[in-house]
């Protein structure tokens, strides 16, 4: 939650800015939103071994999965700092036709490149926290670096306490210190606490790089890595969509979007406390037990999903006190997103916690990128491009072609879970 609070609090602040920053900080956003869910794929595979590993009781292993994950979130992430930097004006002509959009975003772009490589080294750390049972810790950093956020936002955005007035690059300079912070935090507490996640001998990358490690890492994460590719891309794909109907539809979901994500996001959490409880279960050799443990967590889903759609539409109100230069059209086109989003909460949900919770538990990467890959790239997008650039339906039958894509991947995940074939042990 405090990680799309991140992008709540940019949008919040750059929303008073006007229309057009409002649009172009919502399409960048989502492009780091792509990079994000890469990382936190790869991230997800170390928190699987990592968990298994913890309920073998086999510690040793803890670095072993971070050293390796943490060299491969780098090969990804510098190249990608440097294309962020040096190509910002060409990214932005990809993103988008309109000249005022692709001036702003690529200032935004090119400030913030850093926070590629920032924030996959804080989500390396944070996923093998949680996994040894310190997620406190994360959260904390996290909660700080928000705080910081919000009021380096504050002096730069509008240039308060004597600061110059930057506009979206000031949100894009907050945006790159708090994450500094963040990351300064965690490394500083492990070592202080002497966790078993530091890492200061030459032994452990000679005893960590061998091809056994690296290879299982990679079995592991790499469908993963490649379904939020996948499902990143797509939500990447219904956005430039929306970006080519017209600025208003997109200023109105570039509103919203982050406020679905914090109820998104609470439940991206309960996903990952099912990954770590069920996958100590099957570490310790306890498949019964875990299926048992699963069947309960898709029981609890249902109802914090309808209360969870619930509570976002009855926030929609607050979120648009935030918005005073936003055009009456975006606004009008808002009120009628907010009612689709909080009904469709409930599906998302379900998906989130059976997909990237359950499933994820057992390393059934493989399946998950299967359901992600059809549902998406053979119902969802297709439908939304023929419905916005075919038959020219306005924005919001446009967005309910996601309903089906969602309807696919309950039903399809449902009979994965209750097959019992992701009961696997990874680490025995």
């Amino acid at each position: 939650m405090l990680t799309a609070s991140f992008s709540l609090v940019d949008v919040a602040m750059v929303g008073q800015l006007g229309t057009i920053q409002l649009a172009a900080v919502g399409l960048v956003s989502k492009s780091f939103f792509v990079s994000m869910h890469i990382l936190s794929g790869l991230a997800s595979g170390a928190g699987i071994l990592a968990a298994q590993y913890f309920g073998k009781k086999d510690k040793s292993q803890y670095i072993s999965v971070l050293l390796i994950t943490l060299t491969v979130s780098l090969l990804f992430t510098i190249p990608l700092t440097s294309l962020a930097y040096f190509f910002s004006e060409e990214i932005m002509h990809l993103l988008s036709d309109n000249p005022a959009i692709i001036a702003e975003g690529k200032i935004y772009i090119k400030t913030s490149c850093f926070f590629h490589m920032l924030t996959g080294i804080v989500l390396v750390y944070g996923a093998m926290l949680r996994s040894i049972h310190h997620s406190i810790l994360p959260m904390i950093a996290g909660l700080i670096g928000i705080i910081l956020n919000t009021f380096l936002n504050y002096l730069l955005i509008f240039g308060h306490f004597g600061f110059s007035t930057m506009g979206v690059q000031g949100a894009a300079i907050a945006t790159v210190l708090s994450k500094c912070l963040e990351l300064g935090i965690l490394l500083l507490i492990i070592h202080y606490k002497k966790y078993p996640l530091i890492v200061n001998h030459l032994y452990y990358f000679k005893e960590s790089f061998v091809k056994k490690k690296i290879k299982l890492l990679l079995k592991t994460s790499s469908p993963i890595v490649m379904s939020e590719l996948s499902w990143s891309m797509g939500v990447f794909a219904y956005y430039i969509i929306y970006g080519y109907i017209g600025a208003n539809e997109l200023a109105a979901m570039s509103m919203l979007e982050p406020l679905e994500g914090i109820f998104i996001q609470f439940f991206v959490g309960f996903g990952a406390a099912c990954t770590i409880i069920l996958g100590n279960q099957l570490g310790a050799g306890k498949p019964e037990e875990a299926f048992k443990t699963a069947k309960m967590f898709m029981l609890l889903i249902p109802l914090g999903g309808i209360a969870a759609g619930i509570i976002l539409i009855s926030c929609y109100p607050l979120a648009v006190l935030f918005f005073d230069n936003i055009s009456t059209e975006a606004l009008a086109l808002s009120r009628q997103i907010i009612l689709l989003l909080g009904g469709m909460m409930c599906l998302k949900l379900f998906n989130m916690t059976t997909m990237f919770g359950i499933l994820r538990s057992g390393g059934d990467t493989k399946y998950i990128f299967l359901i992600d890959l059809v549902s998406m790239w053979g119902v969802g997008v297709p439908l939304a491009f023929i419905s916005a650039f075919v038959m020219e339906w306005p924005l919001i039958l446009v967005l309910s072609m996601l309903v089906a894509e969602e309807t696919v991947k309950m039903l399809w995940s449902m009979y994965r879970v209750n097959s019992g074939k992701w009961l696997n042990n990874l680490v025995s």
